[in-house]
């Protein structure tokens, strides 16, 4: 009896035994991965939930938004739009404020408005602070333009992603780029969409938190979302114009 008991137990021991070790992921390895999924998804639309605090001189400006955004991949172009309802607070005092921004191929329109005020800010991708929201390789090229490194997976909520850091490379002179230290991308590893985004500034302070739910993958999305004409009155700042701003006003 004491034979079998013996022999039994060893199998066992066998059994909950070291095992055969599971290669882990690398960063070409996630990005080969993502590839996969990007190849599949043509749009997706979701709510988006933002938190900010910003340093203005002496004093911080917190912020907290609901609203919804669309992505339509169109060629070699990740169209995009959201409509926010912002509200800011700095010194004792409160604002809300509505952004729409579009992305229509060639430029990037932010709209918003305060206090009956319309205003739109046009812009190019390559000025963004960020990387371009894209999907497929350009994705990965937008990534690229900084330091990446490929950070433990994490769930947001009980969805599992992995999360890609980048840091400005040292040789940038972005203005843009000049007060960020860091942006940490969440991606969830069954549809290749970016439900989180944290921006962090040069002292590791969280600055932007983003946050996708409810995503909707491959849904009908009218195209005609992805236009963009500022309303007549609006006060517009070009900032494509050699690089600095320029006001005019639509007509």
């Amino acid at each position: 009896m004491t034979r079998y008991i013996l022999t039994a137990a060893l199998v066992l021991t066998a059994s909950l035994g070291p095992r055969a070790a599971v290669a882990e992921e690398t960063l070409e390895s996630v990005e080969a991965k993502l590839l996969e999924l990007w190849a599949e998804l043509d749009s997706y639309a979701a709510k988006l939930d933002i938190t900010m605090t910003m340093e203005q001189g002496t004093m911080t400006m917190k912020g907290t938004g609901a609203g919804i955004i669309e992505v339509l991949v169109k060629g070699d172009n990740t169209l995009y739009r959201s409509e926010v309802t912002m509200t800011m607070a700095m010194g004792g005092q409160t604002m809300e404020v509505e952004t729409l921004t579009v992305y229509d191929g060639e430029f990037v329109f932010t709209e918003s408005e305060m206090f009956g005020q319309k205003m739109v800010m046009k812009a190019s991708q390559s000025q963004q602070p960020g990387p371009a929201l894209a999907i497929g390789k350009k994705a990965l090229e937008e990534m690229h333009k900084f330091e990446v490194a490929l950070k433990p997976e994490e769930r947001i909520g009980e969805t599992p992603t992995y999360v890609i850091e980048m840091t400005p490379k040292a040789d940038s002179f972005d203005p843009a780029r000049a007060k960020l230290g860091k942006i940490r991308s969440y991606i969830d590893k069954e549809t290749g969409v970016q439900i989180r985004t944290t921006v962090f500034d040069k002292a590791g302070k969280e600055m932007i938190n983003e946050t996708l739910s409810e995503v909707k993958i491959n849904p009908e999305l009218d195209e005609g979302r992805f236009a963009y004409e500022p309303p007549e009155g609006a006060q517009v700042r070009d900032m494509t114009q050699d690089g600095f701003p320029g006001m005019g006003t639509s007509r």
